[in-house]
């Protein structure tokens, strides 16, 4: 997994198991609160293996990176991905977050305008009102807490077996991925997506964005991404039938083959077809 610095800190992200080529656009992923690069395994290798540069980034204090004092906002956060994305050197990137990935994604686009070529926002809303028993318990129960959020955030038929590959337990994969998260950090992430507020920057996106909803999502109601998406200049919508809070990884492919349709019209995949054509 590559490593650099960002604040003097070591930031680590994978890279879809392809190294990167010259001329190709970068893709950055974003994760939730609580994850880490690895729920974008999926989309980030298929990307990778077709036209990206792909970096799916561990968020201070997530994963294998070293976390940042003072960090205690999206809008921090955002500020860490400029940095991040600023010091791989690889031009404007185009951005896909997941739930408060989404969030900060869409923060940083806003302020950012000359750094982000393309947005692609899944599964978030402009005002995530956290359960107040839900953010005590991140604080002093985050067993409870994940225990919880897994299971509010997948659709029926996930609670009932189903996955997109065979043996896969997607409620035990979720849990595992939250339960790696430390309580502390866990605890900050919902406090941050609770205080912030995204028709605040939703106006100010200047770049070609795409929300992705989940007809079954509890945690952030396909209503309320269309809500924000239509605030933003130009984005686009799509709903996802059947599936809740983890999009991409209860359908996979069929958000993979969304968000290919929006890179190709993206003006950096239009050059680089040019350019190899």
């Amino acid at each position: 997994m590559p490593e650099i610095k960002v604040d003097g800190k070591s930031a680590f992200y994978t890279t879809g198991g392809k190294s990167w080529e010259d001329g190709l656009p970068l893709l950055v992923f974003v994760h939730c609160a609580g994850g880490n690069q690895s729920m974008w395994i999926l989309q980030s290798r298929a990307l990778a293996h077709h036209g990206w540069n792909v970096a799916a980034v561990d968020l201070p204090g997530h994963g294998y990176s070293e976390d940042v004092e003072g960090t205690a906002t999206l809008e921090d956060y955002a500020s860490w991905v400029g940095r991040f994305a600023g010091a791989l050197d690889a031009g404007p990137a185009v951005l896909a977050g997941h739930s408060m990935g989404a969030g900060v994604c869409l923060t940083l686009a806003a302020a950012r305008p000359e750094q982000i070529s393309g947005l692609i926002m899944i599964a978030t809303r402009a005002h995530t009102e956290v359960n107040e028993g839900l953010l005590r318990d991140t604080a002093e129960n985050p067993a409870r807490a994940t225990a919880f959020i897994t299971a509010f955030s997948h659709s029926q038929r996930s609670h009932l077996g189903s996955a997109p590959t065979p043996g896969n337990w997607l409620l035990g994969s979720a849990q595992a991925l939250l339960n790696g998260c430390s309580g502390e950090v866990l605890h900050r992430d919902f406090v941050a997506s609770h205080q912030w507020d995204g028709m605040a920057y939703a106006h100010k996106v200047r770049c070609p964005a795409l929300m992705i909803t989940g007809e079954q999502d509890r945690m952030t109601p396909a209503a309320l991404g269309r809500k924000l998406a239509e605030a933003i200049p130009g984005a686009a919508c799509t709903e996802i039938p059947a599936v809740g809070h983890f999009v991409m990884i209860e359908a996979p492919r069929v958000v993979l083959k969304v968000m290919q349709d929006f890179l190709a019209g993206l003006p950096a995949a239009a050059n680089q077809s040019a350019s190899t054509g």
